[in-house]
C-alpha cells in the first residue's frame, strides 16, 4: 500500500504532534523524582555487587531476606553467578563469610 507512494514516505502531521507531544512526556516521566528514584545508576559500586551478591546467595537458598544462610557453598555461589570461584573471592570478598555451620554469611562492608 505505502510502497506506491514512493521513498520516503511522506508523515502526517498527525504523527507529527502526536510523536512531539509523547517526547515531551517520556520527557517529563524521566525527569521525575519517582524515576530517578527506581531507575538511577548512581548506585555505589558497593551496592551494586552487595546487590549481585544477596541475589545469588538468596536465589539459591529460595528466600528474599536474610543474611545467614546454612549449606550455600562458595562453589554453590560462583556457579550461581557462573563466575569462578576465585573470582568470587577477588570481587566480593569483604562481602560475605563463610560460616562454622557450613554456611554463608552476606553483609555490607
Amino acid at each position: 500500500m505505502f510502497d506506491n507512494l514512493g521513498h520516503p514516505w511522506p508523515i502526517h502531521i498527525c504523527w507529527v504532534n502526536h510523536w512531539k507531544d509523547e517526547k515531551a512526556r517520556r520527557k517529563a516521566v524521566e525527569d521525575s523524582a519517582e524515576f530517578q528514584k527506581y531507575f538511577d545508576n548512581s548506585k555505589p559500586a558497593e551496592a551494586i555487587k552487595y546487590q549481585s551478591l544477596a541475589n545469588a546467595v538468596r536465589g539459591l537458598a529460595g528466600v528474599y531476606s536474610g543474611t545467614i544462610f546454612i549449606g550455600i557453598t562458595e562453589e554453590k555461589v560462583a556457579n550461581k553467578m557462573k563466575i569462578s570461584v576465585q573470582k568470587l573471592r577477588r570481587v566480593y570478598r569483604g562481602f560475605y563469610s563463610l560460616t562454622q555451620s557450613g554456611g554463608i554469611q552476606i553483609f555490607l562492608p
